[in-house]
């Protein structure tokens, strides 16, 4: 448990150090940076239960998507988010560490990361202005509406393309054709890496 906190502690440094940042966005990110740290410790923690089983999980990807609802989300819902996520509770502290933590996770040199967000809603389901707006500036995250009651299977083939497009072809197909979609939201959250050699 200790190596698994320096290796998370170093990678925040690695962050803060790399990127020279003003002195509130440092402090953002430092802040978002250490619950990404807590989150990942007490994920890793719940999964370390049930020994009997190999998961894999990214608390990453976890925790920029449950983050960006958190950015959403009011009351107690809100209030829950932030602590389980171990995020500061000023929204404009955690949307602006999101923003700094995200920044510097993508393509260099040899490697090819790409991290990408999206939210598929209901036709008749609208988000927020403003928050549609925190998840494009600050989660590289998109939004689009379609027909899941009307048109399922243009929904789920819109979801696959756009998955497919964000993979570089490497994904396809992750919602089945058959799949029948009852849902309001459905979020879709990858990181895609490769490194040069991989096909």
């Amino acid at each position: 448990m200790n190596i698994l906190k320096a290796i998370l502690a170093f990678a925040a440094l690695a962050l803060v150090s790399a990127h020279p940042l003003d002195q509130n966005a440092a402090s953002a990110l430092q802040a978002v940076a250490k619950g990404t740290q807590d989150f990942t410790i007490a994920l890793h923690q719940v999964f370390r239960e049930d020994a009997s089983s190999n998961t894999i999980t990214s608390p990453l990807s976890l925790e920029v998507v449950l983050g960006m609802i958190a950015q959403g989300a009011k009351g107690t819902t809100k209030t829950q988010l932030q602590q389980s996520l171990y995020l500061p509770a000023d929204d404009d502290v955690a949307k602006t560490g999101f923003r700094q933590l995200l920044a510097p996770l993508k393509s260099n040199g040899n490697i090819t990361l790409d991290l990408a967000d999206a939210a598929f809603l209901a036709l008749d389901f609208q988000l927020d202005s403003t928050f549609q707006k925190v998840a494009s500036d600050y989660f590289k995250a998109s939004t689009t509406n379609v027909d899941f009651a009307g048109d399922t299977s243009g929904s789920v083939d819109t979801v696959n393309k756009w998955v497919e497009d964000h993979t570089n072809g490497k994904i396809t197909n992750l919602v089945p054709g058959m799949a029948v979609v009852s849902i309001q939201l459905t979020g879709v959250q990858l990181k895609y890496g490769t490194s040069v050699g991989d096909n």
